[in-house]
């Protein structure tokens, strides 16, 4: 594990504006000024439970920045009850699950620390099919 504050990344919650209102992520980097490659990290259906930050911390250690997309932002975000949080994804529509992890993506990609051209996606469980 990485910690959150570990002097070699930047790392913390992020939100960005959706087509549906706010989305929420997890977003670390590198040290630098960059520009460094990226991945868009895609949860499974627990949410973005501690461990999809850890991944965005352990890729931003490896030279990316790395954005984790919270697909049930619309409905206030991961809880910390992964049987609650999978309710939650049951109802948003697949459709605004993949505009959402859309979003983050063009999130990503418009951060002046990131080459636009050097984007990759990662997905989970559910979130091997959105990716």
């Amino acid at each position: 594990m990485v910690r959150p504050n570990d002097p070699r990344i930047q790392a913390g919650p992020v939100e960005f504006a959706g087509d549906a209102g706010m989305v929420k992520g997890y977003l670390a980097r590198p040290q630098g000024q960059g520009p460094f490659p990226a991945v868009l990290v895609i949860h499974e259906n627990v949410g973005l439970q501690p461990h999809f930050a850890d991944l965005a911390r352990r890729l931003a250690l490896e030279g990316y920045a790395a954005l984790a997309v919270d697909l049930v932002s619309h409905k206030g975000g991961t809880t910390a009850d992964p049987a609650q949080t999978q309710a939650f994804q049951r109802e948003i529509p697949a459709e605004q699950r993949q505009a959402d992890a859309a979003t983050g993506l063009r999130y990503l990609q418009g951060l002046s620390y990131v080459r636009r051209d050097r984007v990759g996606v990662t997905g989970f469980c559910q979130g091997g099919g959105v990716a």
